[in-house]
């Protein structure tokens, strides 16, 4: 697959500054706004309820610097996603417009988009700097837009989003051959790693099945679709032996199996983001693979991690985050920590963070509150009503340690992200010599 770049430049996104009036009805402040501005309304002012129902709705998108980026009551659909995040009071949401459409100059038009409420972020950038970290590398073949909205629904003020791209088989996004056309089952696959207890109504050995090791959503090809079904015994067999096969070469820990099996370069970009993060879901939960047709197992793309770096107390406890300088917590997926078991993959580790380390640096210094151009400076005005509109700054949530939660300003927070992914970075580099 080719690289397609997903992010759009800073200065590129950032729009002209606009004064928002006060309004008891919109929950505008007086101020200076540097976010666009999304406005959804819905059919009937009615309020997103659930994950399954799609309500019919509108959309406009405004105080864009580049106004090709700006357009007027596109027709949509809108519902609830998400898994921790739908039980908290700032939803997350998914959009699927009536016509595809590109979002702040995509190379593609698609019909879904995602908006990620970030609510147990207190800086609103975990997951932006993590998609931006994953698009600077080599070999990540996607990486989610990103870019940070100011939303309104129903003309309230819902606070600071992060449009992303919904994550699927379409050419720009996951860009693989899932075409049903072949009768042994080597077509594209993209593939979650999940929880049978998340999985909800989905059908085992349809929708989802399990190995040994881990329970694998099928997330392309459409398992609803008549194709699959005609030949969903013969998609299941192929794919599972194939993990199956990589799983035994895993096992051996023999190199050349692997690398004949996977597209080890992958699994070093995507190990490097999840590790620089700390992510404690790595492995768990929000974990994709994909294979294309004739092709090896890849790794991505990353997603969710609002509650990494740092920003969780499965580390020393609740009073202190997990810290910068301790642990490998993407051992916690079963193709890293077997990965790490073999010297080829621990020296490609090695060779990339530094060959990386300016990449890397250039968007953690995004956050550096010193620097003329950092993140803080530029949305502080959005990222400071978001928390008028959502009281949280300085209480728990879900699961923060105490050292995090208790800082009680959006430059705070910030600045801790900022030193923490320093940290972390120079203590990976430090291992892997």
């Amino acid at each position: 697959m080719n690289k397609v770049a997903k992010i759009i430049s800073i200065a590129c996104v950032i729009p002209a500054t606009s004064i928002i009036a006060s309004s008891s009805n919109s929950n505008c402040f007086n101020d200076v706004l540097e976010l666009p501005t999304m406005k959804i309304n819905i059919e009937n002012d009615q309020e997103v309820v659930s994950k399954d129902v799609y309500l019919n709705a509108s959309m406009s998108l405004s105080n864009c610097d580049n106004k090709e980026f700006e357009f007027d009551n596109e027709t949509l659909q809108i519902r609830g996603r998400g898994n921790s995040s739908w039980g908290f009071p700032k939803k997350p949401y998914r959009i699927k417009f009536d016509n595809k459409r590109k979002m702040f100059g995509s190379s593609y038009a698609y019909k879904n988009w995602v908006l990620a409420p970030n609510y147990t972020d207190k800086s609103l950038l975990r997951n932006y700097i993590a998609y931006s970290i994953s698009d600077a590398l080599d070999d990540t073949d996607f990486a989610s837009m990103h870019q940070p909205i100011d939303l309104y629904v129903n003309n309230k003020y819902r606070g600071v989003y992060l449009l992303c791209d919904h994550i699927e088989a379409k050419k720009g996004r996951v860009d693989i051959d899932d075409d049903l056309e072949t009768s042994d089952g080597n077509n594209g696959y993209l593939l979650e790693r999940n929880s049978e207890v998340r999985l909800g109504d989905k059908i085992k050995d349809q929708d989802y099945f399990v190995t040994d090791k881990a329970t694998f959503e099928i997330k392309s090809p459409d398992t609803s679709s008549e194709e699959y079904l005609a030949v969903k015994d013969i998609e299941l067999d192929y794919i599972k032996n194939y993990l199956n096969d990589c799983y035994s070469a895993l096992d051996s820990s023999d190199y050349n199996s692997i690398k004949s099996l996977m597209k080890v370069d992958t699994f070093v970009d995507g190990y490097i983001v999840q590790e620089l993060f700390a992510n404690t879901d790595c492995g768990c939960y929000s974990t994709f693979f994909y294979k294309d047709k004739d092709e090896k197992l890849c790794y991505g793309p990353v997603w969710d991690f609002d509650i990494g770096a740092g920003n969780s107390n499965y580390g020393p406890g609740e009073e202190e985050s997990c810290p910068p300088d301790k642990g490998l917590w993407a051992n916690n997926c079963y193709f890293f920590s077997s990965l790490l078991k073999t010297d080829k993959f621990r020296e490609k580790v090695a060779k990339k963070l530094n060959d990386y380390k300016e990449r890397i640096f250039n968007v953690i210094d995004m956050l550096d509150i010193t620097k003329e151009n950092n993140l803080y400076k530029m949305y502080q005005h959005n990222f400071e009503r978001n928390f008028i509109k959502w009281p949280e700054m300085g209480n728990y949530i879900w699961p923060e340690p105490k050292d995090v939660y208790k800082i009680h300003t959006v430059k705070g927070q910030i600045n801790f992200l900022h030193n923490w992914l320093t940290k972390r970075y120079n203590y990976l580099l430090s291992i892997y010599q």
